[in-house]
């Protein structure tokens, strides 16, 4: 298992789920590389197959001193998002390309575990 996680600057800044419904790298003819998709993959799953992949977008909060009670704190919410992948591979070349995707940090994504 593998968490992937950026941080999103509100709800409306989720990244990863376009990656899920189109390519996640476009076709470069300069270097030779193929359009990269995991839509519809063992990655993703299908209507009769389960997934490998889970996307949260979960509310940042910060948490500060209560004036009503004092040595307690109190979240408050932030604009802020955290975006996570969980990823279970498997032994699929669609997994191990998006897998070396990720390995380049795109939009921020940082392996967390």
């Amino acid at each position: 298992m593998e968490v992937w996680g950026r941080l999103a600057e509100g709800d409306e800044d989720c990244v990863a789920i376009k990656w899920l419904h189109e390519a996640y790298q476009r076709a470069n003819r300069r270097f030779r590389e193929a359009e990269q998709s995991i839509k519809q993959s063992s990655v993703t799953g299908q209507i009769s197959q389960v997934g490998r992949l889970w996307h949260r977008m979960y509310p940042v909060v910060k948490l500060v001193d209560n004036p009503k009670n004092p040595g307690k704190k109190t979240p408050r919410s932030t604009p802020n998002y955290l975006e996570l992948l969980t990823i279970f591979p498997d032994d699929s070349r669609k997994c191990d390309d998006f897998l070396d995707f990720l390995d380049t940090e795109p939009e921020g994504f940082q392996r967390l575990w």
